[in-house]
């Protein structure tokens, strides 16, 4: 009964959380359509007083460097639609829509079409969720790093990693998954206690390894 009330209460939030990302989105949208009228008419000053050599220091130092950052990040998020769980599909989106592009670099490797069997969904979903926080929370401490995330299907199994920098200071494994124990203060414990009581109820693989200033995290399934 716990179970069930906890799955019911997963897929309500992780519901509520994407829309909420769409409703971002579209705010997004129309801050990036403001955002691209002041821009042409900061370049149009150029064009009427010829200071070409100017405007072409200002593109690709200013308008150039922030077109990339975004693409990059729309290139990487567009490879979520391999995955065939629209459940896993929205919290990896949830979550990884929020990071600063200047600031983290994003990598994701899905295997096409990768299949989660609905019996997993809302276990992934949870556990994921805790997951994918605690390396963008750790991300933004540090304030620069790298965020690589692999699905991959091999031998009839499915792997989900997730690796991101943390920091060189991190207390070891043994201490970060005790209940309630956070780097942030009391009571804000980083939920490793809660991903492992996920496990223990589920047929899922967790590891957790800190190799070389990399948070990995693998779920086997």
């Amino acid at each position: 009964m716990r179970l069930e009330s906890e799955s019911k209460k997963a897929i309500y939030e992780n519901q509520l959380s994407y829309l909420k990302s769409i409703e971002k989105n579209a705010e997004e949208v129309r801050k990036f359509k403001h955002d691209y009228q002041n821009i042409l008419l900061s370049m149009d000053s150029y064009f009427h007083e010829d200071k070409y050599e100017d405007l072409k220091k200002y593109y690709f130092t200013q308008i150039k460097q922030s077109s990339e950052s975004l693409n990059i990040v729309n290139t990487q998020l567009n490879k979520l639609s391999r995955i065939q769980s629209m459940a896993l599909r929205s919290i990896f989106y949830v979550k990884l829509s929020i990071i600063d592009s200047e600031k983290v670099n994003l990598n994701l490797e899905i295997d096409k079409n990768f299949f989660v069997e609905e019996k997993d969904e809302i276990s992934l979903v949870r556990a994921l969720g805790i997951i994918l926080d605690n390396s963008v929370d750790a991300l933004e401490e540090l304030e620069q790093g790298d965020l690589q995330i692999a699905l991959i299907e091999n031998d009839g199994s499915n792997l989900i990693i997730v690796k991101n920098s943390c920091s060189a200071d991190l207390p070891p494994l043994y201490q970060l998954e005790e209940k309630g124990f956070s780097t942030k203060g009391s009571n804000r414990g980083i939920g490793l206690s809660n991903l492992r009581e996920i496990m223990e109820e589920t047929d899922l693989l967790l590891e957790t390894e800190i190799v070389d200033q990399y948070f990995i995290q693998k779920i086997i399934f």
